[in-house]
C-alpha cells in the first residue's frame, strides 16, 4: 500500500470518511482533509473566508477534489491520533492527498 493508500485508510478507520463517498478520477481520488472544531476560532475564520466561499467550492468540484471535514470539537480519540499521526497536536488542520 503506497503512502497516500495508507493516509487514507486511517481517515476510514477515524471515521473521517467512508470509501464509497469519495470521486475518484483516472489516477484516483484527490482528498482536502479539513480538520475543525466548533470551539476553534481560526477554524471559523478560515472557513467563512476561504474554504466556504463559492469560488473555492467551485475550484474544486473542477478538480474533483473530495472534501472530506473531521469534527474534532468533542475530541474524537480516532481523530486525534489521525492529528498525531501528522506531527499536529491541534486544529485546524489541512492535508491535501493528490491523486496518485
Amino acid at each position: 500500500m503506497n503512502d497516500v493508500a495508507a493516509q487514507l485508510a486511517q481517515l476510514h478507520d477515524a471515521g473521517l470518511y467512508r470509501r464509497t463517498r469519495l470521486v475518484s478520477g483516472p489516477q484516483g481520488p484527490r482528498v482536502l482533509v479539513d480538520v475543525s472544531a466548533a470551539w476553534c476560532i481560526t477554524c471559523k475564520v478560515n472557513e467563512r473566508f476561504a474554504l466556504e466561499r463559492p469560488e473555492v467550492s467551485r475550484r474544486l468540484s473542477d478538480l474533483d477534489v473530495t472534501v472530506l471535514r473531521g469534527d474534532w470539537t468533542k475530541q474524537d480519540p480516532k481523530i486525534t491520533a489521525y492529528l498525531h499521526s501528522l506531527g499536529t497536536a491541534g486544529v485546524p488542520l489541512y492535508v491535501y492527498y493528490p491523486s496518485n
